[in-house]
């Protein structure tokens, strides 16, 4: 079936054209098609303009809209050539839609996408619950609807990917720590995969970064209540190539420091996967490339033999609706590998045990003792403390204190001023969930 392409006010005309779709994960995904002044199509040649859009992209039942952006025309002689790049409507409402009002202070993502989708028709939703807040200073104040889910994604480390109802003609901007579908086929350079290239930009290599987060402006670094420090596993062969460090106040969460963290040393080694995919419909019917998938990808020569997520897909459909050509860009090993860690990994919130490679100190401010531990650390005369060395804590948590890395000075400041160094001092927490300092008398 041909596509359908509608003027803003009245009826839409069908017309034969290929076309070609892009789409790239979390990104602006664009419809190209070119048309040549016929005698059955010259009425939408001469008169299409932006803003018109076009429907029926993938069959007759496929209702999702593109709005024109870009309208190319040249001369063929008598007769016109035009080339029409699209935007998909969601993506287009973003870009044009923008908020006022400023926005200062901590949010919650839920809070937080509620203003910005505010002036839209849009839905959305969060697939995770356990968001911590984040701190925002001076969004909105004209900023569009795309720039605050961009910063956003970039605060809780999101990406996202639209979701069509038909029943309904709504679209949804489904937000997820990693978008990912698990899928039934395989890529193979013996059955459905031709010209297959691996490609790694070690260009921007880091293998060590620091994050500084928890302070004022005032404050600065220095006086940063959580810094963590990374390191590449392969930092003791390669060497150490250090990364712009994250300095960010407004970042108290250890998970997501964590997160950005690894986000900077993995994206600075860029490794991908390209390759054309063959569609053997009659063999492998449900094989269809989306963004998102995760698919097995094997290829004997190379060596490939991986689960990777399609991070792009370049569809080309003849004037029958049906895929003639499919470019698929794999990538983003690490993330995928960053993700499920974060899934199946618990993260030890006293000793700073969330994984090897990371190493935390903390420094006592006037403002606050030890931001890391979560938990009041309170000064007082214990006369009845427990002589058991594990006090009260439970075995999980001793282990974890006895973990800290003694080299990294832990300190608390008393209301009168005093520093008082806690690095070899013997803590335990109480029944109600307090650390505490273990006293022993002199008489003991």
């Amino acid at each position: 079936m041909p596509i359908l392409i509608s003027p803003k006010r009245g009826r839409g005309k069908f017309v034969n054209t290929t076309t070609n779709w892009t789409d790239k994960n979390s990104s602006e995904a664009v419809l190209q098609f070119e048309l040549l002044e016929d005698a059955y199509n010259y009425e939408v040649v001469r008169a299409i303009d932006k803003r018109w859009s076009v429907s029926r992209v993938e069959g007759l039942d496929d209702e999702k809209e593109y709005l024109a952006f870009l309208i190319d025309r040249q001369a063929h002689g008598t007769k016109q050539r035009v080339t029409v790049s699209c935007r998909y409507k969601p993506i287009d409402t973003i870009k044009r839609r923008r908020i006022y009002a400023p926005i200062n202070g901590s949010f919650t993502a839920k809070k937080f996408l509620d203003i910005a989708f505010g002036p839209t028709d849009l839905e959305y939703k969060v697939t995770e619950d356990k968001l911590p807040s984040s701190e925002f200073e001076n969004a909105g104040e004209g900023e569009t609807v795309e720039e605050l889910i961009k910063k956003a994604m970039s605060h809780w480390d999101l990406e996202f990917y639209i979701d069509f109802d038909k029943k309904t003609k709504k679209y949804t901007f489904v937000f997820t720590p990693y978008n990912q579908k698990e899928v039934d086929y395989i890529i193979d350079d013996e059955i459905n995969a031709n010209n297959i290239k691996v490609e790694e930009d070690t260009g921007d290599m880091a293998t060590y970064c620091v994050g500084y987060g928890d302070y004022t402006d005032e404050q600065g670094i220095t006086g940063a209540g959580l810094i963590m420090k990374f390191e590449h596993p392969d930092m003791k062969d390669i060497g150490k190539y250090e990364a712009e460090p994250i300095k960010d106040g407004r970042i108290k969460d250890e998970e997501l420091m964590k997160a950005k963290l690894q986000k900077v040393i993995d994206d600075s080694i860029k490794r991908s996967i390209s390759l054309d995919f063959i569609v053997l419909k009659k063999y492998y019917p449900n094989a269809n490339p989306r963004v998102g998938d995760l698919v097995k990808i094997r290829h004997s020569v190379l060596g490939l033999n991986e689960i990777v997520r399609i991070v792009e897909v370049k569809t080309k459909r003849d004037i029958n609706n049906e895929i003639v050509k499919q470019e698929v860009v794999l990538g983003e090993y690490r993330r995928y590998d960053r993700y499920m860690n974060r899934i199946n990994v618990a993260a030890n919130t006293i000793g700073g045990l969330g994984g090897g490679a990371f190493v935390r100190d903390y420094r006592s401010t006037s403002a606050k003792t030890s931001s890391v531990l979560a938990t009041t650390i309170e000064l007082r005369n214990e006369g009845n403390a427990s002589t058991d060395k594990a006090g009260l804590m439970s075995p999980e948590d001793k282990k974890k204190l006895d973990s800290i890395d003694a080299s990294s000075k832990l300190t608390a400041k008393k209301v009168d001023g005093t520093v008082i160094d806690l690095s070899d001092k013997e803590l335990y927490i109480d029944e109600n969930g307090n650390l505490k300092i273990k006293e022993v008398s002199d008489n003991a």
